[in-house]
């Protein structure tokens, strides 16, 4: 059995990626599992995925056990259950005012010469730290924002994705980190991404495309404020996705219902010549004026 303090420190390294599974599974199994239900019984689709992210293997203190056949089945016994509950109670209890986060980011970027992206005031309210360099109003994988997956819809609910704000700094290696930003504020959908970090990059050059990127963003969430505050809005989004390490640039209007699966990437738009940034959002702009 792990101590507390190991099981803490565990805790906290996978705490943030691992929440929304965990609470799907406590609600699909509020009391955990007994042993006969570990061993016969597979969890629910998505669910079992969480094993991959815990291998402290049999007598963690998180309760996850392995089998020696399937170590992809994450089993969670009712102590196990009990525990997480506890830890995310105790975290929605610790967790700062939003306006504080807020400053704090914004204070972050800027001692580090870099602009705060658009933050559309409806959104604020929910605006939260998820870990180092990691925020928004909803927790998104950081990694995945930077492999560019795109637009993220809630988890357990069909149809167009949730309006929502994504801001983090992540990659790999020594040379291939961006910044990534992700925003759905109907009928505009944005998602770019920013070189910077890398041990090979120039932070000044880097932080000015960031810049500019930011002051591109918010002209366009201006205007969509003002199309929001308008009856009977268009059900189409205008999608902009720039990202200049994947040298991809280009806007794509489409069906709110279709973002999720018409945001990711494909080889087709990996192929395609990208246009400069000024010229997409000036297209969205003008698609986005016609409407006021």
């Amino acid at each position: 059995m792990e101590t507390e303090d190991q099981a803490s420190l565990y805790w906290t390294e996978h705490r943030k990626r691992n929440s929304a599974l965990l609470r799907r599974f406590l609600e699909a199994y509020p009391d955990g599992l007994d042993r006969r239900e570990r061993r016969e019984a597979k969890l629910a689709s998505g669910v079992g995925s969480i094993g991959g992210w815990f291998e402290r293997g049999p007598g963690h203190r998180g309760c996850l056990e392995w089998t020696s056949r399937a170590k992809t089945h994450a089993r969670l016994t009712a102590e196990g259950a009990r525990w997480v509950r506890e830890r995310l109670a105790a975290e929605a209890e610790q967790r700062l005012p939003p306006t504080v986060e807020l400053d704090q980011a914004r204070h972050q970027l800027r001692k580090a010469s870099l602009a705060f992206p658009p933050l559309p005031d409806e959104l604020a309210a929910h605006f939260q730290r998820f870990g180092p360099w990691w925020w928004g109003t909803r927790e998104l994988n950081a990694f995945e924002m930077y492999l560019f997956g795109g637009i993220v819809g809630a988890d357990g609910i069909e149809g167009p994705p949730p309006d929502y704000m994504a801001l983090c700094h992540a990659g790999h290696g020594v040379n291939s980190y961006a910044l990534n930003y992700q925003l759905v504020f109907r009928p505009v959908a944005i998602i770019f991404q920013v070189g910077w970090g890398g041990i090979y990059g120039d932070k000044a050059k880097e932080a000015a495309r960031f810049r500019r990127q930011c002051e591109l963003a918010a002209g366009l969430v201006d205007v969509a404020t003002k199309v929001r505050q308008r009856p009977g809005m268009s059900t189409d989004v205008a999608l902009i996705r720039y990202s200049d390490i994947r040298s991809i640039c280009r806007l794509d209007l489409m069906h709110a219902s279709d973002l999720i699966v018409g945001s990711r990437p494909s080889d087709e738009l990996e192929a395609r010549r990208p246009v400069e940034p000024e010229v997409v959002y000036e297209r969205a702009r003008a698609w986005l004026t016609a409407q006021i």
